[in-house]
């Protein structure tokens, strides 16, 4: 879902002068929709303005790429090694983030004894208690005991959301 949130003193007026607006384009891009032009990707590369949109389109509040961003998605500094080069199956990860997820990436449904549900990645497990991060910050990282558990549910789907480059 995107969207745009205008704060204005008068609705009336901002409506009336930005009602012929039009909605942006989105398009639902596909691995074949680009894959022939990832041949073209070293030459005339701009660094810079792919560091720009690391952070613009929100890769750095969840991956590092070197010294940027943060760390709670797969570091992407080696991703292309990983991937033995094969910009085709990067790009696949990118726009169809749930077709593989890692053990180490997958969320799980947790319901505890005392109602509270919450959805995160495991980070350490250990005899008695779970460490679970629900989000990309070290806030969002809390341990419990693992008698509190009523249910612990794997997820199928990526914490990565779809549609990244859509716009």
């Amino acid at each position: 879902m995107n969207g745009t949130l205008a704060v204005v003193q008068d609705v009336e007026a901002y409506l009336a002068t930005h009602a012929t607006l039009a909605p942006p384009k989105i398009t639902e891009w596909k691995v074949d929709d680009l894959a022939a032009d990832l041949a073209q990707v070293s030459s005339g590369r701009d660094l810079a303005h792919g560091k720009e949109l690391f952070t613009k389109l929100a890769c750095a509040g969840c991956h590092k790429l070197g010294p940027e961003g943060i760390n709670y998605g797969p570091d992407l500094t080696e991703i292309l090694k990983q991937y033995q080069s094969n910009r085709v199956e990067v790009l696949r990860q990118i726009l169809e983030p749930s077709l593989v997820v890692s053990n180490r990436y997958r969320n799980f449904q947790f319901e505890l004894k005392n109602g509270d549900e919450l959805l995160g990645m495991i980070i350490k497990e250990d005899g008695e208690s779970l460490t679970v991060q629900t989000g990309p910050s070290e806030a969002l990282i809390q341990t419990f005991k693992k008698s509190d558990l009523t249910t612990q549910q794997p997820q199928t789907s990526s914490p990565m959301p779809l549609g990244l480059l859509n716009l």
